[in-house]
């Protein structure tokens, strides 16, 4: 997929696990003006997730190359030069994939270009992000395509890694912030997106300068039932978050 394109718009999703990022990056790329890539900074493979890349995918000198020279990577493979008729190329990225010393420099990359467009999507309620993440490791499915696919099971919740894990969101959330401050940023809660998907996957086109047009949208809700019916615990975790800030996420979705 090569042309002499480099006037595009550069672009990264920034999220957690859990917060809707599959389908923001798996809309927009079925959106014909856009190069969507997915996962590049896994820690054992290279999500590329983009037609002529895949075989790339599983590559271990590809993979050594990445964590070797990480800026190098993003320069000469991810925002190279396309067709004409491309108008924004991006990829996905979760903070806590940047925790190696090899990657951290990406983290200065990212806040040295100004021209990078960022949709930074946020999840409110960080025990239904927990407890979504316990699902679907359980699981082994992280996304679905149809309501019949919904699971059933519940998990229970141990309260020291819950509350460990809340604490390293919120600072990956204030890491990353500072990172992209003064950057053209559009932030969006994963509650406002699945409340109402075409709306801001039409909004994220407009942020992107794309042509609008109808979104596809491949993937439903995967968890739909109050978390009293998920968390087999779920009195034990009730009391242990009753009269902390983060009680409020038992009442909310």
């Amino acid at each position: 997929m090569q042309g002499p394109n480099r006037g595009y718009r550069k672009f990264i999703v920034l999220a957690h696990q859990r917060s809707g990022s599959s389908m923001i990056i798996g809309s927009l790329r079925r959106h014909p003006q856009v190069v969507g890539f997915g996962e590049l900074f896994g820690r054992l493979r290279i999500g590329f997730n983009v037609e002529g890349y895949e075989e790339q995918k599983h590559s271990e000198a590809m993979l050594n190359a990445r964590n070797a020279f990480p800026i190098e990577f993003l320069d000469n493979y991810i925002f190279s030069s396309y067709p004409e008729d491309k108008r924004a190329v991006g990829f996905k990225l979760f903070p806590d994939q940047l925790a190696g010393p090899h990657l951290r420099c990406v983290w200065e990359w990212i806040g040295g270009q100004r021209d990078l467009a960022v949709i930074f999507l946020t999840r409110r309620n960080l025990l239904a992000t927990y407890v979504s993440l316990l699902v679907a490791k359980e699981t082994g499915a992280y996304g679905i395509r149809q309501a019949a696919e919904r699971p059933s099971i519940t998990v229970s919740v141990d309260l020291d890694e819950c509350l460990a894990s809340f604490r390293e969101r919120e600072e990956y959330n204030a890491l990353a912030r500072e990172r992209i401050a003064g950057h053209q940023v559009l932030e969006l809660a994963y509650e406002e997106l699945a409340a109402d998907p075409a709306a801001h996957l039409v909004r994220i086109q407009e942020f992107l300068g794309l042509d609008v047009r109808p979104p596809e949208i491949t993937a439903v809700r995967k968890e739909t039932r109050p978390l009293s019916q998920v968390i087999a615990n779920y009195e034990e975790v009730r009391k242990r978050l009753a009269g902390t800030k983060w009680a409020g996420f038992l009442e909310e979705r």
